[in-house]
């Protein structure tokens, strides 16, 4: 099952769902069956799941705004996110290639 993959600290949004933006992280602050959580957040959703915190913050006033609970069911986990070492890995992917790339512009091969 691919719930292992989800047994992390933080996420990396790929795709916006609801008021989450694409590219941003998001700290895990719980799992488990969503059918026995009763926040409101859950709205209905049933079977295992994440909580995800959007920590959110005004710039123009530079004040904390209210922190929100998202739960996600493991299909939308799965269209929309993909966990931090999998992230890393694609960063470590991209800083190869921009590397190869600097030494082909400048000759440096």
């Amino acid at each position: 099952m691919a719930v292992d993959r989800w047994d992390t600290l933080n996420v990396v949004c790929i795709k916006s769902i609801n008021g989450l933006k694409e590219g941003n992280h998001y700290r895990v602050t719980g799992q488990g069956d969503l059918t026995y959580n009763h926040d409101p957040a859950v709205n209905g959703r049933t079977g295992w799941g994440l909580c995800i915190l959007e920590e959110r913050f005004d710039y123009k006033t530079l004040k904390c705004l209210p922190s929100q609970n998202h739960f996600f069911t493991l299909a939308e986990l799965e269209a929309h996110f993909i966990n931090d070492e999998e992230a890393y890995a694609i960063h470590l992917k991209q800083e190869e290639r921009n590397r190869k790339l600097e030494n082909i512009l400048h000759g440096n091969r």
